[in-house]
């Protein structure tokens, strides 16, 4: 294993970009903004079928039913590693555009919107 320290926003999206898979078996999760920035940097996501976490990675992510049982996650890795270059790029793609939907402002605008009701 190796600990690199702190690595810079460039590093981290070349290493997300680069990388078989993002693995995130969060137990619980509320938000699940490291899904949205690995997709956003074209990295394909293995995330838990749990929480927010759902909703976060649409279709464009894989999913593990129960993050305790690390044969399901192997699996899922294993599947990542044997994509073809064409369902890599196709995910790639999905992933990218379906996180493009997550915004700082996009997320601003909603909650003053639901501020002014009250």
């Amino acid at each position: 294993m190796r600990l690199p320290g702190y690595i810079s926003e460039e590093e981290k999206k070349y290493l997300m970009h680069n990388a078989c898979a993002f693995v995130y078996p969060s137990n619980y999760e509320g938000v699940g903004i490291p899904v949205v920035e690995a997709m956003s940097c074209g990295g394909i996501v293995i995330i838990a079928d749990n929480s927010s976490l759902k909703e976060v990675g649409g279709k464009a992510a894989f999913y593990i039913q129960k993050t305790d049982e690390v044969s399901q996650l192997a699996d899922r890795m294993v599947q990542c590693f044997n994509l073809s270059d064409a369902d890599k790029k196709k995910l790639t793609v999905d992933g990218e555009n379906w996180a493009a939907q997550f915004s700082w402002e996009k997320c601003a605008h909603e909650t003053q919107t639901v501020l002014e009701q009250y």
